[in-house]
Parts: C-alpha cells; sequence; structure tokens
C-alpha cells in the first residue's frame, strides 16, 4: 500500500545508450518526481512486482506499507536503480532509468536520492544527522543545502 494524504493505495503485489547526469532543473521541468508504469519484477519463477503503478508529485511525501514480504524492499531498490526490473518503466526526475548507463544510475542515485537501507549501513561513529549529510560533503555541498 501507499499512503499519501490519509488516504490508501492498494497495490497489486506480494510485494543502451549512456544518458547525460542529470541535471538539478530536471524535477523542476516535469510535474513528477516518481512515476512508475506497469513495473514487474520476478526473481526466478517468482513475480514479486506485478504491474506496480505510481506517480509521485514534486514535494509530495509518500509512505510504503505492506506485510513482511510484499515486495517493499524490492520496489524501492528498483527505484534506485539498485535492482533490475524485469518489464515496465521508472521514472526518477522525468529521466527513465532503463535509458541510463550505470555511471548514469550512480549519478541520479548520488544527486537525487536519499535511500536509508534495511539494515541501515551507518557509520558508528557520526550521529544520525551525520550520517545523512555524508554523502553530500562527499560531493562538496555547501552545509546549508544538505540540512
Amino acid at each position: 500500500m501507499f499512503y499519501r494524504s490519509a488516504r490508501y493505495f492498494p497495490v497489486t503485489t506480494i510485494l543502451d545508450q549512456p544518458t547525460s547526469p542529470t541535471s538539478d532543473s530536471t524535477v523542476a521541468e516535469t510535474s513528477h518526481a516518481l512515476r512508475i508504469s506497469q513495473l514487474h519484477k520476478s526473481f526466478g519463477a517468482v513475480e514479486v512486482l506485478h504491474g506496480v503503478d505510481l506517480s509521485v508529485g514534486v514535494g509530495e511525501r509518500v509512505a510504503l506499507m505492506g506485510r513482511s514480504g510484499s515486495g517493499k524492499s524490492t520496489l524501492l531498490n528498483c527505484i534506485c536503480g539498485i535492482e533490475p526490473f524485469n518489464e515496465g518503466e521508472i521514472e526518477v526526475g522525468g529521466k527513465a532509468l532503463s535509458a541510463m548507463a550505470p555511471v548514469g544510475l550512480e549519478h541520479m542515485r548520488r544527486q537525487r536520492i536519499g535511500y536509508v537501507f534495511q539494515s541501515f549501513h551507518l557509520l558508528p561513529t557520526l550521529t544520525a544527522l551525520e550520517n545523512v549529510e555524508f554523502p553530500a560533503q562527499l560531493m562538496n555541498q555547501p552545509s546549508g543545502p544538505r540540512r
């Protein structure tokens, strides 16, 4: 289920050419920060994501909820370009992931997506805020925009 503004959106799941890196103006040019259409993902004979559709507008907040094993982490991994999908399309900031070379996916993850993994992978010597800020520091982003 997707939770958005006090409404639930059930999802039917159990749940190349290199492109240039996305610019910061890309999201402003499209009405959607994220668009997923007819996404399918299987692990062998087990179909985990079956025809997922979702559009998230710029500035909109969405919570992804479901029972254990329903495909939430798989969906997030597909959105981040970490996990390849079998069919469908994912666009982040108006750019299709399927058209991106690995270096384009890396750039998109670094510039556009913040993701705390289920097992965290945090640096134990840093505070929670410092862990979140760390990737931006690696990109030499000033502290004002990081916060």
